[in-house]
């Protein structure tokens, strides 16, 4: 539902020219996932941007930024592609959406002189997008939060010793 005093990005492109008192993004990629204020809505709390559709391949992808950003890591397209078994405009497309949000954040690797492959890029989860994916996940796959809850960074379940031993 749409507010008074906010026009969602959708309806000022259908219109196709900008209106009075409000502000616009720099970049077209972010006429994706925000909306636009008037000038007096600005300091007021808004809330988290939310991906525009919530789609079977951003809950897979998001799923799998979440397992990395428990281990610690940050993970690459490629990886992403072959954990998800999705296509590779599937997921950059997902991944893109989610940098558009502020979810996750990309990083291009560095490589050293020697080395002649082409160079990778990284995506870490944000706080604000672990909060986001999981309440996402909680709303339509709550088993993998609690498959997540019942897992350790190391793989092993909590309480238990290893060899299964209490």
């Amino acid at each position: 539902m749409v507010s008074a005093g906010t026009v969602t990005s959708w309806t000022a492109i259908r219109l196709g020219r900008k209106l009075p008192g409000r502000l616009y993004p720099v970049r077209a990629r972010e006429l994706v996932c925000t909306s636009f204020t008037t000038l007096t809505d600005i300091g007021k709390i808004r809330a988290m941007p939310r991906p525009s559709r919530i789609t079977g391949p951003l809950l897979d992808v998001s799923e799998c930024l979440l397992r990395a950003r428990e281990q610690g890591g940050a993970v690459h397209g490629w990886t992403l592609m072959k954990q998800t078994k999705r296509s590779g405009p599937t997921v950059y497309g997902v991944l893109d959406r989610l940098e558009d949000c502020g979810w996750i954040a990309g990083h291009w690797e560095e490589l050293g002189p020697e080395e002649s492959r082409p160079r990778r890029r990284f995506y870490r989860m944000t706080p604000e997008g672990e909060a986001g994916v999981r309440v996402l996940l909680e709303q339509r796959r709550p088993q993998v939060l609690r498959n997540l809850r019942n897992r350790s960074p190391g793989g092993v379940v909590p309480g238990l010793a290893p060899g299964g031993a209490l």
